[in-house]
């Protein structure tokens, strides 16, 4: 149920009460929630697209170009709304240091769209991503100890034998032949 890439009862209860807040089904959204550098927790894009089209059916965006340095589009809240232009580049990652990892060389398309919906989507339809970051805080204790799979019940070597339980009087009333009495006819 606790994905394996949670590692503290911190990471747990954090992500639980982050979905609750947002009017989410905690258990589910545990499913979409990954660990960040800084102990921090994120929670998949294609989730936050799901909160954001089921809580804003009038929200719309629109993918103009993109290639691996860019990508230039548009949001839009409703058809009564301006249109937010949004273009996210490959150098303003670099300068945001967020392109270390291997994932921005082997994904740099994904990781940009992401990035780039993530920021417009925060900017045009707040209320309907219920006002969860994108990346939330852990507080830990140093003493946290990492979440361990329950240990198996030992297995008897041997059967058990039952003990038989003492009989429990009924609190029935009953007549004189022990048969239950019954108020009805």
């Amino acid at each position: 149920m606790v994905p394996s890439c949670l590692k503290t009862n911190q990471q747990v209860l954090a992500g639980m009460l982050m979905f609750i807040g947002m009017g989410e089904d905690p258990v589910v959204g545990l499913q979409y929630l990954h660990p960040l550098p800084g102990n921090k927790l994120g929670i998949d894009y294609k989730f936050l697209m799901g909160v954001v089209e089921r809580n804003a059916p009038d929200w719309r965006y629109c993918v103009e170009e993109q290639d691996d340095l860019h990508v230039k589009g548009w949001f839009q809240a409703s058809e009564k709304h301006p249109r937010y232009p949004l273009t996210y580049t490959y150098e303003q990652a670099k300068k945001a240091g967020v392109t270390k990892n291997g994932v921005w060389d082997n994904y740099r398309q994904d990781m940009l769209f992401k990035t780039w919906w993530l920021r417009g989507a925060r900017r045009t339809a707040p209320a309907a991503l219920r006002g969860v970051p994108i990346q939330y805080d852990v507080e830990t204790d140093e003493n946290e100890v990492a979440l361990a799979s329950p240990a198996a019940a030992p297995v008897p070597s041997a059967p058990v034998e039952a003990t038989p339980v003492a009989s429990v009087p009924s609190a029935a009333p009953t007549d004189a032949a022990g048969s239950v009495e019954s108020n009805y006819q």
